[in-house]
């Protein structure tokens, strides 16, 4: 059993149209840890993922996640420089920084989820509390996408 951390990527803004002095507005890049979702590193695949992220089954009930809440909530409040529609808007994108330089995750194509492991995408872990690698949620560019998740290990 692993644990995957999500967090939201966004681009960031010019200093002219938000800065600092504006509080609670989001600068860009990598939020904190929105939340934690476990799973089987050899059994996951992204698409997995994703139902984890955005269901649960709550005394037979299908119901969205808090965390998937949060996710929206966070995402609504962003700008929305490419006028996505309210259904676009709650679509995201899983993406990866192989490296703590990249500034911009890489997309994973869509088409690869439902195949692709989650443990294939990021490192083996090492041991708690130490850094790992992270797959992201992906706010924005792009057709479609809207949101990014990161995803630790632990």
């Amino acid at each position: 059993m692993a644990r995957v951390t999500i967090r939201i990527f966004t681009h960031p803004r010019s200093v002219f149209e938000q800065h600092s002095f504006l509080v609670g507005n989001e600068q860009g890049g990598l939020t904190e840890q929105i939340g934690v979702v476990p799973i089987d590193l050899n059994h996951t695949t992204l698409t997995m993922l994703r139902q984890l992220i955005e269901a649960t089954n709550d005394r037979g009930m299908l119901r969205r996640t808090v965390l998937y809440q949060e996710l929206l909530s966070v995402s609504n409040s962003l700008p929305n420089p490419y006028g996505y529609s309210g259904v676009e808007k709650a679509h995201y994108r899983f993406g990866i920084m192989a490296n703590p330089d990249e500034m911009v995750p890489t997309l994973i194509p869509q088409d690869l989820e439902d195949e692709l492991l989650v443990s294939k995408v990021i490192s083996p872990s090492p041991p708690c509390g130490a850094n790992t690698n992270t797959v992201h949620h992906y706010m924005a560019p792009p057709p479609p996408p809207r949101a990014t998740t990161t995803t630790t290990t632990c």
